[in-house]
């Protein structure tokens, strides 16, 4: 197969913006656009070589396997042998574990499916995954564990019509994306079915090469232009909020395709592709591509806060001495048949896979290994889950409530994750409150409404988040007699964002509407009173969109400063939400009464404390630890403040 310089250069057109989108500059917000570019590459060139083969009767499944494990396997598990002393000495424990669930994954060559059960590839917490990166090995691994079959099969069978066959896959694979994008994007991200159409179009490009033989110079020119036009305005007009992989990925895709079918050595776009420059990036990409996620992932494991741009950019630089560095003696010499023998290559792949699986499944099987640093089992307790009574506290089948302290409790708390985090700080002011928990997770104290928008929260659970608050409702009414107080707690946010869609049995469906969710609210504390009980709302602590629980038990385990964690007043002023919500609530205090959290937890002139004392506040992005419940339930006499 004849060797093309530009494709070596596309490579570096690829990993470049990859890179630097990872490394965070905005610039470059659909750098992650470079991923499809070298799927439509590796479509191409894989499919040709092997098309080549087939019609030459020479194909090997076992040949074509042996080359794919010396183009991959040994720089992948260099890199990851490269992770592990980084995993073991800066992830705490949950992450660790984490860890090693994803070294699992990759020499399964699964990682996407992992990932896409795990997180969204464009959330933050994403940042710190070191083998995020791999999911792509695991869609391009996946689809060449059937497609050379494919191609073998319809050979021997000596089908006609390939190229079409190959055709209607792809557009019922772009069909697929387009589809799932809506429906569910993570899983459309990441998952094979939506990105096979990716490779279909090199895979159609080599079955089709002969006839783009006879193209004209002039053609070729306008080609290669308008496909890099293609390219780079992908990765500088896309961000994370364009749908993706659906029709918008044609255009890096279709991009790709035209430079692989016109720029040549004789066209401007080949000749610029194929500088020296150029092709030495290309040369290294695959390393560069291994490299770069674990390199950033760890810094900002170990930094624990946000990486200066300029050390990211110097950690891009590092990523590429890496790079070439593995490209030269690791990858070349496990390429050369002379060097490394077949028998070597599998056995050495069958070794690693052993080892990497083995101390993945240890590192998950110990919870990530906390007794490794007294201080990591320490704080994976500090953050744990705030739950008060119970992770689950409906009304039983009999109608009793299941989470309580007493059979005729006069204190309910109801609402949602931000009332479980009441509990505990209720209970520390008096361990004697008589109280039962009503709490259902993301389902907040508005009876008739809610949020029901997104594949894990449908219009089916919005009827049964309603159905909660209604059966909540029946019951204070059967208990008014012994029930005094009602404590109300959610971050009301959801209800109050303005790409909200809010859900009600009578209307379905509908836009935010903060006017309604009031009107719901109010009218429910009126009837609340009504019925001789004294509602008292809790506002939400405040937020600035980063997970302040983590931060702070990342600085204890690395023993780093805490009030680095600390919430500023640019950072609050930078969210929103925060001013959105106190609006609401400030509404809401006119006729009822509202403790405002962030006053008792020493919240002042616009900033916040993370911690007191080094006594963790948060556990996550707002929701209360329990040591920072138990600590204002005592200081501020949570019951007391309640039942005034």
């Amino acid at each position: 197969m004849r060797y093309r310089s530009e494709i070596d250069g596309m490579r570096a057109i690829a990993v470049i913006p990859v890179m630097l989108f990872h490394a965070g500059l905005a610039t470059f917000s659909g750098g992650f656009v470079g991923v499809d570019v070298f799927f439509v590459i590796s479509g191409y060139l894989i499919t040709q070589l092997i098309y080549v083969e087939i019609n030459e009767d020479r194909f090997s499944i076992l040949n074509f396997y042996e080359r794919r494990i010396r183009r991959l396997l040994p720089a992948l598990m260099f890199v990851c042998l490269a992770c592990l002393p980084f995993a073991w000495f800066w992830m705490i424990p949950n992450e660790l574990k984490d860890f090693g669930e994803s070294l699992v994954a990759v020499n399964l060559f699964s990682s996407n499916v992992l990932f896409w059960l795990e997180s969204d590839y464009f959330a933050a917490d994403s940042e710190l995954k070191p083998l995020l990166h791999t999911w792509s090995l695991g869609v391009e691994e996946q689809f060449y564990l059937f497609f050379p079959l494919l191609l073998l099969l319809w050979q021997r069978l000596r089908l006609p019509q390939l190229g079409l066959f190959v055709l209607i896959l792809s557009v019922l694979s772009l069909i697929c994306a387009q589809w799932l994008g809506q429906i569910d994007p993570t899983a459309n991200f990441y998952l094979l079915p939506t990105r096979a159409w990716e490779m279909g179009i090199g895979a159609l490009l080599a079955l089709h090469s002969d006839a783009l033989s006879g193209m004209s110079n002039r053609l070729r020119e306008l080609g290669g232009a308008l496909g890099l036009a293609l390219i780079v305005g992908a990765i500088f007009a896309f961000d994370a909020a364009t749908p993706f992989p659906g029709v918008y990925a044609l255009v890096p895709t279709l991009g790709t395709a035209l430079i692989i079918a016109c720029a040549n050595n004789e066209t401007l776009v080949g000749k610029l592709l194929s500088l020296k420059g150029f092709v030495m990036i290309g040369l290294i990409s695959y390393s560069a591509y291994l490299w770069h996620q674990p390199v950033y992932a760890f810094a900002r494991l170990r930094i624990a806060g946000e990486v200066p741009q300029e050390i990211m950019l110097g950690l891009a630089m590092l990523s590429l001495l890496l790079a070439y560095f593995t490209w030269r003696f690791v990858e070349a010499p496990f390429r050369n048949r002379q060097r490394v023998s077949r028998t070597k290559v599998l056995s050495g792949a069958a070794l690693s896979w052993l080892f990497f699986v083995g101390i993945g499944t240890a590192l998950w099987a110990t919870d990530g290994a906390p007794e490794r640093n007294m201080s990591a089992a320490d704080v994976e307790h500090r953050i744990r889950h705030n739950t008060g009574l119970g992770r689950c506290c409906p009304l039983g089948a009999d109608g009793v409530p299941v989470c309580r302290t007493a059979e005729g409790a006069e204190l309910l708390v109801w609402g949602d994750s931000y009332a479980k985090h009441l509990v505990n700080g209720i209970l520390a002011s008096n361990p004697d409150a008589d109280l039962i928990q009503l709490t259902k997770a993301r389902c907040g104290p508005v009876p008739g409404v809610t949020v029901a928008s997104s594949p894990n929260f449908t219009t089916a659970w919005g009827d049964e988040c309603i159905q909660f608050n209604d059966d909540v409702m029946s019951w204070l009414r059967n208990n008014q007699d012994s029930v005094k107080f009602v404590a109300l707690g959610s971050p009301f946010l959801n209800y109050l964002n303005e790409d909200a869609q809010i859900y009600t049995r009578r209307a379905g469906l509908i836009d935010t509407d903060v006017e309604l969710v009031l009107h719901q609210f109010r009218e429910t504390l009126t009837e609340i009173k009504a019925m001789g009980i004294t509602p008292v709302v809790f506002a939400p602590p405040l937020k600035t969109g980063a997970n302040i629980g983590a931060c702070l038990m990342r600085h204890y385990f690395l023993q780093l400063d805490l009030d680095a964690c600390n919430l500023t007043a640019e950072e609050l002023e930078a969210e929103p939400s925060n001013a959105r919500v106190q609006a609401f609530l400030q509404q809401v205090e006119a006729d009822n009464r509202v403790i405002w959290l962030p006053q008792l937890m020493g919240c002042n002139e616009g900033s916040c404390p993370s911690h007191i004392d080094g006594l963790f506040l948060y556990r996550d992005w707002g929701h209360l630890s329990v040591e920072g419940s138990e600590y204002l339930g005592k200081t501020h006499d949570l019951y007391k403040q309640i039942t005034r």
